[in-house]
């Protein structure tokens, strides 16, 4: 088990910074110019949700190689986990 702080993790802009926070624990502050400093505050709150998106997939695809069936929905449930990670780790448009 990782020893990282638990998510989900948030962003909290300040001024020409971004905070990200655990729950309850500060993760990290991010500064950049223009929109790089939200981008890459949103991608390292996304950190804890990719893992788990990423650890779901290897379990999937371990299972498939050893001969199990997987059903669709644990498929589904692993693309959904991996779509909502993708969407909270890109900048909003």
């Amino acid at each position: 088990m990782s020893k990282h702080t638990p998510g989900p993790w948030r962003t909290l802009e300040q001024g020409r910074q971004w905070t990200v926070i655990g729950n309850p624990y500060f993760v990290a502050t991010v500064q950049g110019q223009g929109d790089n400093g939200e981008a890459n505050a949103r991608l390292i709150a996304a950190a804890p949700e990719l893992l788990e998106a990423v650890r779901l997939y290897v379990k999937l695809d371990n299972d498939r190689r050893s001969g199990c069936d997987i059903a669709d929905a644990d498929w589904a449930e692993c693309h959904q986990a991996a779509s909502a990670a993708i969407a909270k780790a890109e900048p909003k448009s």
